[in-house]
């Protein structure tokens, strides 16, 4: 359900301007679970997610409910203390393609210091909409978004694992219709 009626104009600048501030756009590597269960070749895929971590519970809350009416689901959760002079902080994430889809519409709209961040996750995930299998456009994507992210890129071993899924020929045969020139690798999202 795409609820973005539900929420004010100042809603949504609330969300944006606490997301510029306090949030972080992100594109996580991890092992396909599916392929891990099927005890197959190892796959790797690309998950977006969508994260604020703050130390005043009301105000993460206040977060939850406006994305909770927006239609966007988000996890709470706190953060382990790894020293008492800091204070209690909680986490709240957003991960996967449907829900970061609808976040990245609403907070995009009044985004200025994490605008770019945003477009780049936005063409990621209408690339995933309209390719359901992997590509070099997601490797490249990828490499797009670490660089706008943290300046420096993706480690060498990330960078490996994402590449074998988008060109390796042993995953062509996972995904039916695949060009010699484009290797697919099922994405599981």
């Amino acid at each position: 359900m795409d609820n973005q009626q539900a929420l004010t104009e100042t809603e949504k600048a609330w969300l944006c301007g606490f997301f510029d501030g306090e949030g972080c756009v992100d594109l996580n590597v991890a092992q396909n679970a599916q392929a891990k269960k099927r005890n197959t070749t190892k796959q790797w895929i690309i998950v977006p997610r969508l994260t604020v971590v703050n130390t005043h519970y009301p105000t993460i809350m206040r977060w939850k409910e406006l994305l909770d009416r927006a239609g966007v689901g988000v996890y709470v959760a706190a953060r382990k203390m790894y020293s008492a002079k800091h204070n209690q902080s909680w986490t709240a994430t957003t991960h996967g393609h449907k829900r970061c889809l609808k976040a990245v519409k609403i907070l995009s709209a009044y985004s200025v210091t994490k605008k770019k961040q945003f477009e780049i996750m936005s063409r990621w995930l209408q690339h995933r909409e309209e390719n359901y299998a992997y590509t070099l456009k997601d490797y490249d994507l990828y490499i797009e978004a670490k660089m706008e992210i943290n300046g420096k890129g993706p480690n060498d071993s990330t960078l490996r694992h994402i590449y074998e899924s988008c060109t390796s020929p042993k995953y062509s045969s996972m995904v039916r219709g695949t060009a010699d020139s484009e290797c697919k690798v099922e994405s599981g999202l």
